[in-house]
């Protein structure tokens, strides 16, 4: 969209020499937002969710399961069917092999 393009014009991305030498041990990661009028914020996040550090719950999975395949056009009822029968696996294989 427009305003996605618009943002992605005033985002600037660097290296930070102590996290590329931390990595793989350690991902970290920190944002710095500068507003128009002077004011700097700033976040770091040394273990992000997702990373085995700090992993995801399985509803966290399934929820990021259902909302991608949400975005890829699949309808909820059936995204949900799946991400239940990849819970499963390989139980009901033949139910999943026949969903997809």
């Amino acid at each position: 969209s427009d305003s996605v393009a618009r943002v992605m014009k005033m985002v600037e991305v660097q290296a930070e020499e102590a996290y590329t030498a931390a990595f793989p041990r350690r991902t970290t990661a920190k944002v710095e937002i500068t507003f128009n009028d002077g004011r700097v914020v700033t976040s770091e996040v040394h273990e992000p969710k997702g990373d085995p550090g700090n992993p995801l719950s399985d509803e966290e999975v399934s929820e990021k399961f259902v909302s991608l395949a949400l975005f890829s056009g699949m309808h909820e009822s059936r995204a949900r069917e799946v991400c239940d029968l990849i819970w499963q696996f390989p139980a009901h294989a033949d139910r999943f092999y026949k969903l997809i």
